[in-house]
């Protein structure tokens, strides 16, 4: 079974950087699609949801490292 976006981000969310920050805002979006695997279905609902350009930054680095890692 492919991972998930989600399971991917959270393991992030000890960390003390743009991604755990992240991570943190996924984990408390209630309309997140945790069981999303499809980068540019991902990438509009960043774009869609989350104003913040430093949120949008890291969300783009960690598509990008999720698509080159586990997709």
């Amino acid at each position: 079974m492919l991972m998930t976006f989600y399971d991917f981000v959270i393991t992030f969310i000890e960390d003390d950087t743009p991604l755990g920050n992240l991570a943190h805002n996924v984990s408390s979006d209630k309309n997140f699609p945790k069981n999303e695997t499809c980068h540019s279905t991902l990438r509009k609902y960043f774009h869609s949801h989350y104003l913040d350009h430093e949120m949008l930054e890291s969300a783009n680095r960690a598509l990008s490292l999720y698509r080159v890692n586990y997709n």
